[in-house]
């Protein structure tokens, strides 16, 4: 009602509402009235944010221009509200067991703070150069670690003190990075920006450490002799601490754009030049100069201060050796559930703002992409040293080829690596010793990322030879997972600009049995799409060659359909195969039209479920 009635009919809505707001908080330290103003603060708090969130997503300029026209007088008034509050239940924090009050007071704040950080983002359209904002964002860049702190002394029993204490510190970092991504220049120029990006660093490496900690625990199968409420709550504050470490990274992500992928800076509607004075064209003029000197100084600052080579440096040791380590209780979920575990690490990538790892693993690559004189003779180094130990930490090992795997467009001229793979690679993919299916499946993937960036025509039957020995099953070591990866990463090899398919055919009959073979070892339908997709990438790239393995593909096609059942998208994987059969074989596929056609049929008549899944207006309607 709020985002289509304010501000023509509905024009006293934050007034009345930011009147509602300053009264009820002045009445909840009486006695008398306390309970019920509590109650009115909650929830008048609870509508002035959901009116500032409407507005705050409206993109058009009126909306906007409505809610920054509000913004100040409510930013006091909120801004006065949550100061207040924060003081009161700071000082009961001590108290056991907490009082009603310490609870409701926090929750106010909580609410507060929500309002705030929309307004902070949404309402302003510099925030750096408001005095309001930046005495605010003083106070919560000193606050959030304070609370950070309070945290860990909350005792199991005060589950509810300790939630809310996690939900300060959460919606804090939502505002530092909203600010970060929505005004980067203003984020730069705020007080103690540097100090806090310090601070969230600092939270970083503890939680690296900790994580190190945890895995020599995890190995060696300590608990301590904890209760099962004191773990219960260690787990809650380990995911709390990972949060606000990935927090941590996107920060510092942010800041790596600011300085190497600035967004446009001009932010104004500027109208047409006939409607404009000569005075309106010196102070656009003069705005846009002031917008500019402000991106100017924030890129210095960054670069100048904060990405530092010593700092840079620090950064990707810390990912590599903290971050880019295999977990105990990853390597569990491994041999618990292969499939599932191999297919959401393979599309972990797409989750890189929520995920602790592959937000480690981008910022990673955005430092080497960016910082390639500082990071390379480093990385180099690191790799020479572990490459060469044949007795080193598989797990480390596999850290230090996943950083050389999303380095190699930086590595690509120091690093040979056709000599590495023939004199290295092949080795390690024979050892049997435990834990070395770890190093194969890595082995799998780097090979995949370094086939387009840096192998030689010369080397890829080698390529070919090694995804032969990690898709073959009879080997202890290359189980599911391995062979999952191997297989995955045999469509870079092949889908690439450096392809020759003859050096490829010797290795056809095999890799396509085995890859057959696969198909009918796993379950889930995203596993089997996948492996029909590096099928389906095979047979374009060897076009009419593709003639003899055609039974051999054709053959397992009906199984699998009649196993669909409702899986529409597993019947469209399959059609797609069938269309790139057709398309390669030309005139020879007729001999498969008794089988193809009758598929097309069923996808295409009416009534069919594809037709109902995906409705198609042409094939529906004759008419």
């Amino acid at each position: 009602m709020a985002r289509l009635e304010y501000p023509f009919d509905w024009p006293e809505v934050f007034t009345e509402l930011t009147s509602i707001i300053r009264d009820a908080s002045q009445s909840t330290s009486e006695i008398s009235e306390g309970e019920a103003a509590t109650l009115r603060l909650k929830r008048s708090l609870s509508m002035m944010l959901h009116v500032v969130k409407e507005l705050a997503t409206g993109r058009l300029v009126r909306t906007k221009a409505n809610l920054q026209s509000v913004t100040p007088e409510v930013f006091k008034a909120l801004g006065s509200v949550y100061v207040c509050h924060v003081e009161v239940w700071h000082a009961l924090l001590d108290q056991r067991p907490a009082p009603t009050k310490l609870v409701d007071s926090m929750t106010v704040s909580l609410l507060t703070l929500k309002v705030l950080r929309r307004l902070i983002v949404a309402g302003y359209e510099f925030p750096n150069r408001v005095a309001e904002v930046r005495e605010l964002w003083s106070i919560l860049s000193g606050q959030v670690w304070a609370i950070f702190e309070a945290e860990k002394q909350i005792p199991p029993s005060e589950e509810a003190v300790s939630t809310l204490l996690k939900k300060h510190v959460i919606n804090i970092g939502k505002l530092f990075l909203e600010v970060g991504s929505s005004h980067a220049a203003a984020f730069a120029l705020l007080p103690d920006t540097l100090q806090l990006l310090g601070k969230y660093w600092e939270v970083v490496v503890d939680h690296g450490n900790s994580q190190m900690q945890q895995r020599s625990q995890e190995v060696n199968r300590e608990s301590n002799g904890k209760s099962e409420a004191e773990l219960k709550a260690e787990g809650e504050r380990t995911k709390f601490r990972q949060r606000v470490t990935l927090q941590g990274m996107l920060l510092f992500r942010n800041c790596l754009r600011t300085i190497f992928s600035p967004v446009a800076t001009f932010k104004c509607t500027q109208p047409p030049a006939s409607k404009l004075t000569q005075a309106d064209r010196r102070a656009l003029a003069d705005r846009h100069k002031a917008e500019k000197d402000e991106t100017k100084e924030a890129t210095t600052i960054f670069k100048t201060q904060l990405f530092t080579p010593e700092t840079v440096t620090h950064c990707m040791e810390v990912l590599v050796t903290k971050y880019f380590v295999i977990r105990p209780s990853d390597l569990a979920e491994w041999e618990e559930d292969p499939e599932g575990w191999s297919e959401q690490w393979e599309n972990a990538v797409e989750s890189w703002e929520f995920l602790i790892r592959p937000c480690a693993e981008k910022l990673f690559m955005d430092l080497v992409l960016n910082f390639k004189e500082t990071l390379g003779e480093p990385l180099m180094r690191v790799f020479s040293s572990v490459s060469s130990d044949e007795k080193g930490d598989v797990l480390i090992k596999d850290a230090i080829y996943t950083a050389v795997g999303l380095a190699a467009p930086v590595l690509h001229t120091a690093l040979n690596f056709d000599q590495f793979m023939h004199n290295t690679l092949v080795k390690e993919i024979q050892i049997q010793q435990p834990g070395y299916n770890i190093l194969r499946r890595r082995i799998a993937i780097l090979i995949g990322q370094w086939v387009s960036v840096k192998i030689s025509p010369n080397s890829r039957p080698t390529v070919y030879r090694i995804t032969q020995h990690l898709l073959n099953r009879e080997d202890p070591l290359n189980d599911l997972v391995v062979r999952l990866s191997a297989a995955r990463n045999l469509k870079r090899s092949v889908d690439e600009w450096e392809f020759r398919v003859e050096s490829f055919l010797p290795f056809v009959d095999d890799l396509f049995a085995k890859l057959m073979s696969l198909i009918d070892e796993v379950e889930q339908t995203e596993v089997r799409m996948g492996l029909l997709d590096v099928i389906g990438v095979v047979v374009e790239r060897l076009e009419h060659r593709i003639a003899p393995y055609a039974e051999s593909i054709i053959t397992i096609l009906p199984p699998l359909w009649e196993q669909t059942g409702d899986e529409h998208l597993f019947k469209q994987a399959i059609l797609t195969i069938l269309t790139k059969l057709v398309s390669a074989m030309k005139d020879k596929s007729i001999q498969y039209h008794h089988m193809v056609i009758p598929l097309i049929r069923f996808s295409v008549e009416p009534g069919s479920v594809c037709i109902t899944i995906t409705p198609c207006p042409s094939l529906t309607n004759p008419d």
